[in-house]
């Protein structure tokens, strides 16, 4: 008999917050079961903030891309389902709903896409760098979130899964196989990676361009924990790491880092290459004029602090959702899925936009309703 990866008491916990907006998360670690996990805003401005330099502050954290936020949002782990439920069906109070926009009107046009795509790459053939484009696959359904995260998370049980509402950020599940940080904060010791490079999970030799783009990742990283004051900065051999239809380069980096700022470790930390591009900055800068849509928290990070240990991933793999209320349907949800790709001056733009295709397949089959 199948086993459900979303228990009831967490489907129905999980469907409460959203009707009354309250603020919730349900993760997983790799490896592990999903942890359900709520708090009530902060009464002043209903935010729902993590209290970076509070060392009994645990929870969920997700933030937007390239940091441009006056905080990090995050859930504390103050209910769990079943304290979560009674709260509600006591109170039935109605939290504000979450004000942020859609990140476009529809999906990315392919022709634009290359088009653009296209005058980058001629760019980088000049000047050198990276820069990671994105692009968005929008879905409707009458698929609620909740079917759609169980579907989709079955298939990544080794990464890091999550479903949240915060009203910073709206809706958002993702599936994510990149540690930006693992961190123990009484010890210093700090596990991240260079990821990198993607092609199909076939038997191909990595390419010239793939290599390129996966050490753009691990100079970077690299540089950062020098810049940071990190010791015994150590590399572990290339290996690869495989999500569904394709393959990425995976460098395991190790080093020493005390500091009483983790976020600041964080925002030094992310956008990495991966989900930007280098030089940073100019990178970021092109995204913002060149995409047309908005990332928002797409190529962010999502993780959970807990007790001693900071543990957070970059935020792929995933998507924001809207419901709109007015559809005839009784329950209609439009699902914006993200994929991005690193163009250097090796790009070939047709094939970039294939390489989206393979990495949003199996969370627009999720979405489908005929699935």
């Amino acid at each position: 008999m199948k086993q459900d990866i979303i228990s009831e008491k967490q489907q129905r916990a999980v469907n409460l917050c959203l009707y009354y907006n309250l603020p919730f998360a349900l993760v997983g670690r790799p490896g592990k079961p999903l942890q359900f996990m709520a708090s009530v805003p902060s009464e002043d401005e209903c935010r729902n903030e993590w209290a970076s330099t509070d060392p009994d502050w645990d929870g969920f954290i997700i933030n937007f891309f390239a940091n441009d936020e006056e905080y990090v949002a995050g859930v504390r782990n103050v209910f769990n389902e079943d304290t979560v439920i009674d709260f509600i069906e006591s109170n039935h109070e109605f939290y504000p709903p979450s004000l942020i926009e859609p990140p476009c009107s529809e999906s990315t046009d392919r022709l634009k896409y290359i088009a653009m795509a296209t005058s980058i790459v001629s760019r980088l053939k000049r000047e050198g760098g990276k820069t990671v484009f994105s692009r968005v696959v929008v879905e409707n359904s009458s698929r609620n979130v909740v079917s759609v995260a169980e579907r989709y998370f079955s298939h990544f049980p080794s990464t890091f899964r999550y479903l949240c509402f915060t009203q910073e950020t709206g809706v958002w599940l993702g599936a994510t196989p990149e540690v930006v940080a693992d961190y123990t904060l009484s010890t210093g010791l700090l596990h991240t990676m260079a990821l990198a490079g993607t092609m199909l999970a076939d038997d191909s030799e990595w390419d010239n361009k793939n290599i390129e783009e996966h050490a753009f990742v691990t100079g970077y990283i690299f540089n950062v924990l020098e810049s940071l004051g990190a010791t015994k900065i150590m590399e572990a051999d290339p290996e690869e790491l495989h999500f569904g239809p394709v393959k990425h380069l995976l460098t395991p980096i190790k080093a020493y880092l005390k500091t009483p700022n983790p976020r600041g470790m964080l925002y030094s930390l992310s956008p990495t290459p991966a989900v930007a591009g280098t030089p940073r900055d100019r990178a970021i800068s092109e995204i913002f004029l060149c995409e047309t849509h908005n990332r928002l928290c797409y190529g962010g990070f999502v993780g959970l602090k807990e007790g001693n240990k900071l543990r957070v991933w970059a935020n792929l793999r995933c998507a924001t959702v809207r419901t709109d209320e007015s559809h005839p349907d009784k329950e209609h949800f439009t699902y914006y899925i993200y994929a991005g790709g690193g163009l250097t001056s090796r790009s070939v733009p047709a094939d970039e936009w294939e390489e989206g295709q393979a990495k949003t397949c199996l969370l627009q089959e999720a979405v489908k309703s005929d699935y």
